[in-house]
């Protein structure tokens, strides 16, 4: 027992003797014993019990480092935001332990983050002093500061879909329409915390203080603390620095290496122009065939039923509209039975390009115990129906910023009419009181609360629906990121691998996808295989969804972790010949057997393209399958050369992984950005990176 273990440490302070504390690590603890020692760790810890954390730390670190190591990082034991932003407990801590690493013998690797550490913790006062000022600013008015938030952050989001003005005047903190969202769904968690949720919560606008710019200040200093939140994450998961920044009270959070960041940066560049070109594309087409736009059909409804479905509602501080869709069955069916409007022909179209499944297969996946992906897309659909109705009649009377409009935008309406509204999608109540409990966030729910991913805010008997936020998010992957529901999920077999084997063997290439092996004790399933020249081939493949924040960054980096723990394997493997020899001729390979080994993590959703996990290069399924076959690339709408034409050959695929050609190219031409986040008397400067399009284009010879 671990009791038994530590019963010679006789100091009531461990680090005073770090000699016992050794020996008593020598003796040894076993997988239980250690999990017990987490335990009192996290206890110590949530308690701020400064010397019994500081025990089991330094008793965990000498005993076993790096899963020490692992374990407060991944658990976030020495974050700011774990503490209320208070740094004096983890600052002492992580102190305490610098002090005595000599004497603990840690390694530079560990020492280097708790320096990070420290260094980000000194922002820590000035992130709470913003948050001690945004729930002042709550408490003042609790009547009316969240409706007016949400109020303002539907706007922006409208403002965008209109093409005119989102930002006022001012401040801007680099921050996007979806950052400003992020600082909303903190400002909510802290509503909840100081007052709770209530129906008064969701009733009443200030709109004198949204005219004033008060409420997007509050969104803006409310993103100011989730970005110092994803610089913890950023330094907990991925390796990232802190480090103080002269002159004046700067800190600097810098990536551990700029190919990791340069490859975060390569993949939402290739998102963005891949999204880009689609919707050109798809626009194009659907105005040559007429097809028409959520907006178009709200219009034609409105111009068909007129004010027949809107009132004004007095209520004791002004009025507002209150609106209904036409309950009309024959209507309803119709709208239903489209197959796609405008708006969401990119997403049916490029299902499998986005998702690696069709369509329908990705609308069958099931995400609570009825409801499906398909009904979310339905339900998605009648919201937008329902958001340009509105539209339309607020900009027919008086425009979107009228006195009347700011009361308008968000409605509240009470379970049985928001169920009445998703049954017109659904025809069916159960479904649509599951997609009203998967859409809405209540103050009962554990889960952290994002307001693109559950729009729809709960009181005790009324529901907040920002119909502007909702219509514009990507419903489907958020619902499928919500629920962690994979889009492959109804899929026997992975749709990366088989895809990616595929392109070889288009051209004559002996490969084989979703293939298993055993030997030497060891076994496990490689999603795709190859023999190019002298060469063997193994890819790795992970259908992860594009991170939409740094949380889910971090999953896919878990994703490429666990890809590097099984082509390690499959490496240690291969150095034995006979293994390579029985897995190519069980699978039916009748040529010479290949003596080299290359690997590759293929990642679905373009992030760390470019990257290097151990010995293991990682490429973007789109990026590697056009370097297979055709040997060709499309960005920015253009089709670039990535090979010699032709077969693909070895030498060419070993420059283009062993070698890092392209991506040595791409990052050159990227130069450094950093963005300085104004505390008030601290600055945080996070170093980043962007594509120079005209060094990029010199590099590729466009012209």
């Amino acid at each position: 027992m671990l009791f038994d273990k530590i019963g010679a440490l006789s100091s009531p302070f461990w680090l005073d003797n770090v000699r016992s504390l050794k020996e008593t690590a020598d003796i040894g603890l076993s997988r239980d014993e250690f999990e017990e020692l987490k335990r009192f760790l996290h206890t110590a810890a949530l308690k701020e019990q400064h010397g019994r954390t500081l025990n089991w730390l330094a008793l965990g670190l000498v005993s076993d480092e790096k899963r020490t190591l692992e374990d407060i990082r991944r658990s976030g034991l020495l974050r700011a935001s774990k503490h209320s932003f208070n740094p004096v407990f983890p600052a002492s801590v992580a102190s305490a332990i610098l002090s005595a690493a000599g004497a603990l013998g840690l390694s530079q690797y560990t020492t280097g983050y708790l320096q990070s550490v420290q260094s980000l913790l000194n922002l820590a006062p000035s992130i709470q002093a913003i948050q001690l000022k945004l729930a002042k600013q709550l408490r003042s008015d609790p009547h009316t500061s969240l409706k007016s938030l949400l109020v303002v952050l539907d706007l922006l989001f409208l403002k965008r879909d209109l093409a005119i003005g989102q930002f006022p005047a001012g401040r801007l903190n680099h921050f996007e329409i979806e950052d400003l969202a992020e600082g909303f769904s903190y400002l909510l968690h802290l509503y909840e915390k100081i007052e709770g949720l209530r129906d008064a919560s969701l009733i009443l606008v200030d709109v004198p203080g949204i005219r004033s710019g008060r409420y997007y200040e509050m969104l803006v200093q409310a993103s100011l603390v989730r970005t110092f939140q994803q610089c913890e994450i950023l330094i907990d998961t991925l390796g990232y620095s802190c480090s103080p920044n002269p002159p004046g009270n700067r800190f600097t959070v810098s990536p551990p290496e700029p190919t990791i960041e340069q490859s975060i940066r390569w993949g939402y560049i290739q998102h963005d122009h891949q999204t880009a070109s689609d919707r050109a594309a798809v626009e194009m087409d659907a105005q040559a065939r007429h097809v028409a736009s959520h907006r178009f059909v709200a219009r034609e409804m409105y111009d068909l039923f007129g004010q027949e479905h809107i009132a004004v509602a007095k209520d004791p501080v002004g009025a507002r509209f209150v609106f209904s869709l036409p309950m009309v069955k024959g209507l309803a069916e119709f709208l239903s039975s489209v197959d796609a409007y405008r708006e969401e022909i990119s997403l049916v179209t490029g299902a499998e390009g986005e998702y690696f499944v069709p369509f329908q297969s990705l609308a069958s996946i099931k995400i609570t115990q009825s409801l499906t992906i398909g009904d979310i897309f339905r339900v998605h659909r009648w919201i937008n129906i329902y958001r340009w109705y509105m539209v339309e009649h607020l900009l027919r009377h008086g425009g979107i910023e009228s006195e009347l409009s700011l009361r308008s935008l968000v409605p509240f309406l009470t379970k049985e009419g928001l169920t009445e509204l998703f049954g017109i999608a659904l025809g069916d109540k159960n479904k649509a009181e599951e997609a009203l409990d998967c859409l809405s966030w209540t103050r009962d729910d554990e889960a952290v609360f994002d307001v693109q991913y559950q729009p729809i805010v709960a009181g005790e008997h009324y529901y907040a629906l920002p119909i502007n936020v909702f219509g514009s998010s990507h419903a489907v992957r958020n619902a499928l990121q919500l629920t962690r529901k994979r889009p492959d999920g109804n899929l026997a077999e992975d749709p990366i691998g088989k895809a990616l084997a595929s392109r070889f063997t288009d051209q004559g290439i002996w490969a084989k996808h979703s293939v298993k092996y055993k030997f030497d004790g060891k076994n496990g399933e490689i999603d795709a295989m190859a023999v190019v020249g002298n060469s063997l081939c193994i890819f790795e493949c992970k259908n992860a969804l594009l991170p939409g924040n740094v949380h889910e960054l971090r999953t896919t980096y878990e994703h490429i972790v666990r890809g590097r723990e099984q082509l390690d394997t499959i490496s240690g493997l291969f150095q034995q010949p006979s293994f390579c020899e029985r897995l190519c001729r069980q699978r039916g390979w009748l040529g010479e057997i290949p003596t080299n080994l290359i690997t590759c993590l293929v990642l679905g959703n373009k992030m760390f393209s470019g990257y290097r996990i151990g010995r293991h290069p990682i490429r973007s399924f789109a990026e590697i399958a056009g370097f297979v076959w055709p040997g060709k690339f499309g960005f920015g709408g253009r089709i670039l050369p990535l090979r010699p034409e032709g077969t693909l050959d070895e030498q060419s695929l070993k420059n283009y992984l062993d070698n890092d050609s392209m991506h040595r190219t791409i990052f050159k031409s990227m130069r450094q950005i950093t963005r300085d986040y104004d505390l008030g008397g601290n600055t945080l400067s996070l170093n980043s990176y962007g594509l120079d399009m005209r060094a990029f284009a010199d590099a590729l010879g466009i012209r």
